[in-house]
């Protein structure tokens, strides 16, 4: 019998030196996060896995609204903020994303920050995304 995947972010620890567990770990825009679920303050394997799920699934959340990813919750539309690395050189990249998938194609376009200021590069991404959304359900 093949043995269950764990979630995302999720491992499971059983050495002599330490308790056996499960631990989580999350990182988003540079900011990791980790937590041990150890069989014994849980009372099982199984309460100790849902307890590291349920862990995982706040801290993302949490982690997405701090760092501006998907800000104000409009589906679809994408914060990208960092150091991005390319032919060597590092260079900082800010700018919003629309992205959506209509009829197993994947849709994405990016408005730098930089050119169009924060408030107008949300607002073309948002109208991108509408505009995309209008033309799948025409077609439909």
């Amino acid at each position: 019998m093949p043995k269950r995947k764990l979630p995302t972010g999720i491992v499971r620890f059983e050495y002599e030196r330490a308790r056996p567990g499960y631990f989580a770990r999350i990182q988003r825009a540079g900011e990791c996060k980790g937590k041990l679920f150890a069989d014994a303050d849980f009372g099982s394997k199984a309460a100790a896995l849902e307890a590291a799920v349920k862990w995982r699934r706040t801290q993302d959340l949490a982690l997405r609204r701090s760092t501006g990813v998907n800000p104000d919750d409009v589906g679809g539309i994408y914060r990208v903020k960092g150091w991005k690395p390319s032919r060597g050189w590092l260079y900082w990249e800010d700018r919003f994303e629309a992205r959506v998938r209509l009829n197993g194609v994947q849709f994405c376009r990016s408005f730098s920050v930089k050119r169009h200021g924060e408030e107008e590069a949300r607002k073309q991404a948002e109208r991108t995304l509408r505009k995309w959304r209008q033309q799948a359900t025409r077609s439909a």
